[in-house]
Order: structure tokens, then sequence, then C-alpha cells
């Protein structure tokens, strides 16, 4: 995990009491940027290749990456209920990464875009946009809420600050103007 990661979401505080709630823990490993020179990217992979991002597989660059790939993680077991296995898509043989699970009927379009986005990052410049993501998500949970009735959305609510809190740590700070 990347630490003092800026970003530009903004994070409300509130207490949710009893209110049941997820909370992601163990991060394992953790770079502090602070003790790098703004614009420092790795290129070390992590010893399990299955929790390894895109770029680490590939000797690429990377930054946030393998945060984003870790969130993408978590979000797949929530999805799929198995854990993520990243291969080449094979329908478009141009090197595009994809997931091998296979998208039923039942899980929404969104889903491919997202985990094609995040397993598709060109560079350690061009990341996907998080706040157009959360507000995504946001709106497709909604969706699901109505769809299936939900007369509260407490729930919803609660993933969106938690998603924001999390997304939070993930912003990358623009690179420095050079002289």
């Amino acid at each position: 995990m990347v630490l003092h990661c800026p970003t530009t979401f903004s994070t409300k505080k509130e207490s949710y009491g009893q209110i049941p709630s997820l909370m992601l823990i163990d991060f394992n490993r953790s770079i502090d940027l602070k003790l790098f020179d703004n614009g420092t990217a790795f290129v070390t992979c992590v010893p399990k290749k299955e929790l390894a991002c895109v770029e680490m597989l590939n000797n690429r660059p990377w930054i946030f990456q393998h945060d984003l790939f870790g969130m993408v993680y978590s979000i797949h077991v929530l999805v799929f209920l198995s854990y993520m296995t990243v291969c080449e898509d094979e329908q478009r043989q141009d090197g595009t990464m994809t997931t091998k699970a296979k998208f039923s009927k039942r899980i929404h379009d969104i889903w491919k875009e997202f985990f094609y986005e995040f397993l598709n990052i060109p560079d350690c410049q061009h990341l996907p946009d998080l706040n157009v993501w959360a507000d995504r998500l946001e709106l497709l949970l909604f969706e699901e809420a109505k769809r299936l009735k939900l007369k509260d959305t407490d729930y919803t609510n609660m993933f969106r600050i938690k998603l924001d809190t999390h997304l939070n740590q993930f912003q990358p700070t623009p690179p420095a103007p050079t002289n």
C-alpha cells in the first residue's frame, strides 16, 4: 500500500454505530512515497504472482497500480464470489488483460468496463479516474437497490462513504512541472 497518496475526494466523517460494515485490513507491505522523489516509480514484483498487478507481471513501472489491483481483486471476490485470476484477453489478442471469470447475464455490464479499465492501465501518469468510478458504482448500487425493491438505501450510502474513504488513499498527485 502506498502511503501519503493525495486525493481530491471529500471524506465524510460519520459514525455508523451498530451498522454492520466492511473494513479491509492487513495491507502487508507499504511504501512511504515521502521518502522518494516526486514521480518515482517501482519495478519490483511481489513474491506471489497471483497477487501481482499487471505492471509487475509485465516488468512495467508502477506507483499506485498495485494498490488499485488490490482494490479490484477485493471487488472481484464480492462480484464473482471467487479469487481473481488475470490473463490475456484471447478474443482481442492485443495484449489486453482481463479476468478469467465469466460474466453471466446477472452481472451488470459496468463490471466488464471496470475490470477492463483497471487491468489495462497504460502507465503511471494515466490512472483511472476514481471520482468517475465512485459515481458510476454508486449509481449502479442505487439502481440495484430499486430493482430489488429495497425500502432503505442506508447500506448503499454507507458503501459510498466507505468507498470514498478507501479510494481516498489512491488518488495520485499530478507530476511536478519540469524546468
